[in-house]
């Protein structure tokens, strides 16, 4: 018998039946947030498995599956053809159909370049990872009400400070170089310029920084399979 490369969609023979738990592959991998606390564009095998609390080679065999012919609920995105490291996988036709069929409305997508979506998926997974094995709660914020344009939501980490008081503290994925994208907001006033030349200094940021979520630049958290 002729073995399959794990790189093509040529059917394996076996019959696909699609099951509760395979929707719940597709809502981790859906393009619009379809499950607490969020959905990824991107993923490798060695995330999937420990996101949905599945044995990892379980859950990396059937994502294998369903992108074979005649299916195509998940896909390979561009990638390096390298045999040695874990496959990186995204939803596929069949897998939002499915997701449509369940309620999800699906907007349209917006195109980032692909190792920069990876890289912000590998932080948040990391966070939400962390998060449940340190028994964390985690929800995302999508409304941003700070003066910063993040290329992830925001990510409350809630914990408890003192007998019966509760701390939150909210972590901002800046990915991009420099100090990250920012955007004007009509209720505040314009920057006036840093006489440095780094960045603009807002005229009410020390009465604000009370209110104003702390921001930090995150670096990927190292693969969930060297764990």
């Amino acid at each position: 018998m002729q073995r399959l490369s794990r790189w093509g969609t040529e059917p394996n023979g076996v019959k696909i039946i699609f099951t509760p738990a395979d929707l719940q592959l597709c809502k981790l991998l859906a393009p619009t947030p379809a499950r607490s606390p969020w959905s990824y564009q991107y993923l490798p095998t060695s995330y999937i498995g420990p996101l949905l609390e599945r044995s990892q080679a379980s859950a990396a065999q059937r994502v294998h599956a369903l992108k074979r012919k005649p299916y195509y609920y998940f896909r390979l995105p561009e990638q390096p053809l390298n045999n040695y490291r874990d496959l990186i996988y995204q939803i596929g036709p069949a897998g939002l159909e499915e997701l449509k069929k369940d309620g999800l409305v699906i907007p349209n997508a917006k195109h980032r370049r692909m190792p920069h979506e990876l890289l912000a998926s590998l932080i948040a997974a990391s966070f939400e990872y962390g998060a449940r094995i340190h028994a964390l709660p985690i929800d995302a914020i999508y409304n941003n009400r700070t003066d910063m344009t993040p290329d992830w939501s925001i990510l409350p980490l809630r914990r408890r400070s003192g007998v019966g008081g509760q701390h939150h503290q909210a972590v901002l994925l800046l990915l991009r170089s420099g100090q990250g994208r920012r955007h004007h907001r009509p209720d505040r006033p314009h920057p006036r310029p840093d006489p440095t030349g780094r960045r603009g200094v807002d005229c009410r940021a020390d009465r604000d920084r009370a209110r104003t979520p702390r921001t930090h630049r995150c670096q990927a958290a190292p693969s969930l399979a060297e764990g």
